[in-house]
């Protein structure tokens, strides 16, 4: 679980950087899920609703897409901790770091039958980040050969056997 979450913190420093320096001063902190840096107009969040009990819930009804038994840990760098963050400017108020667990992964079907995609994703990569999603799909999917693109989401399960999955149906 360490090691996962060290894993994560290293690659969301590659992205901070960008985001950290595009970002105007806002009272919102950066927000990294999994790694990707979300934009403040997707999850707009504040250190003190991340710090209550009830933070699993807020982040899960915000992004309207992801069950809040599907958010592993939530944890919240202070602004004078993300100051000392070599990669981060001093307006940023704050890092917020999420992950995941298997019931945010998405299944992949291809022409009714599962497949394992080459990478992790997840409802998030699908949604927010395209160009992540498109280098898990399978080598042999060219992106000219798919004819129809489904994204089934369970939001109201918690059980494994029910994940949310991508349809994919080609030509």
């Amino acid at each position: 679980m360490r090691e996962k979450l060290l894993l994560v913190i290293a690659l969301a420093f590659v992205q901070l950087n960008m985001l950290a320096q595009t970002q105007e001063h806002s009272d919102n902190p950066l927000v990294v899920i999994d790694g990707m840096a979300v934009n403040d107009s997707i999850l707009q969040v504040s250190q003190t609703e991340m710090l209550s009990d009830s933070a699993k819930q807020i982040v899960a009804r915000r992004l309207d897409c992801l069950n809040s038994y599907a958010i592993d840990t939530i944890i919240v760098v202070d602004k004078a901790a993300a100051e000392k963050v070599i990669l981060c400017k001093p307006n940023t108020s704050g890092i917020i770091l999420i992950t995941t667990n298997s019931l945010a992964e998405l299944e992949l079907m291809i022409d009714g039958k599962r497949r394992k995609p080459r990478k992790r994703i997840t409802i998030i990569d699908a949604l927010y980040f395209p160009e992540y999603f498109a280098t898990a799909l399978s080598k042999s999917l060219h992106r000219k050969k798919i004819k129809k693109m489904e994204l089934l989401i369970h939001k109201g399960t918690v059980s494994p056997e029910r994940k949310s999955m991508v349809v994919i149906t080609t030509k």
